[in-house]
């Protein structure tokens, strides 16, 4: 599953950039960077490999460098005194894609992809198969962006019974740094899986270097990942709720 959903626009207030912020645009270069490849994307931006890479791990980059990120790829980069734009105000919030009385929706796109709660499953597809309804007042209290979030299948038991199987989920790519524990999609060697990460060690620079990926159901026994073997893992986005049958 690829981050297909991107905005061509969004807001990043310097002087009060959160980690979502971040993750949004570390989202955005991801997806470029698959689609057209590395060095081509690049070229296409005229930024340097190296810049687009501390871009992808999450390193700072200097705000000339963040500023000529921003300014190609359709972010408004801002510093200044405050102005009427400002974050997401939850009791009021911005026009949706549907409305409903006095409530706005968003429309998240469901992929015709399932991802695996055990041994791992080969994605078949990756195509939209229809849309979900979600309040943006409720999005936006929770920090999610519409834009950046996917609805997916989950197959199998390893996360019984916090995710049965059949079970929806709602994948948000902003979040593709493991800074604490939490339930995360992510592909290894070709598969993909939905399973609880926690950081065990860091880095000087705050990056893990010991992973633990465990499943809620104790039948599957955890799995400690270190060293050179974290590149395996790819995240594709956190886990922000589950949608069950009842």
């Amino acid at each position: 599953m690829d981050n297909t959903l991107v905005s061509t626009r969004k807001i990043v207030y310097v002087s009060r950039m959160t980690q979502d912020d971040v993750g949004m645009l570390r989202a955005l270069v991801q997806h470029h960077v698959e689609k057209e490849g590395l060095r081509p994307f690049s070229r296409r931006i005229s930024l340097p490999v190296g810049v687009i890479r501390s871009i992808q791990d999450g390193r700072d980059v200097g705000v000339s460098n963040l500023l000529a990120a921003c300014q190609k790829l359709g972010f408004e980069f801002y510093i200044g005194p405050k102005r009427d734009v400002g974050p997401p105000d939850p009791v009021r919030p911005m026009p949706g894609d549907v409305r409903i009385g006095d409530e706005e929706y968003s429309l998240i796109a469901r992929y015709e992809v399932n991802i695996s709660a055990g041994a791992g499953l080969i994605p078949i597809s990756e195509d939209v198969d229809g849309r979900m309804a979600f309040s943006r007042s409720w999005l936006m209290r929770h920090r999610i962006s519409a834009d950046l979030a996917g609805l997916v299948k989950v197959r199998g038991d390893s996360m019984f019974p916090t995710i049965p199987d059949g079970a929806l989920v709602l994948v948000h790519a902003a979040e593709m740094l493991v800074e604490r524990a939490g339930i995360f999609a992510f592909s290894r060697d070709g598969e993909a899986f939905i399973k609880r990460l926690l950081p065990v060690d860091r880095a000087p620079d705050g990056r893990p270097t010991s992973m633990v990926i465990m499943s809620d159901n104790a039948e599957y026994p955890p799995e400690v990942v270190t060293g050179p073997d974290l590149n395996e893992l790819r995240i594709v986005g956190r886990i922000r709720s589950i949608l069950v049958d009842v």
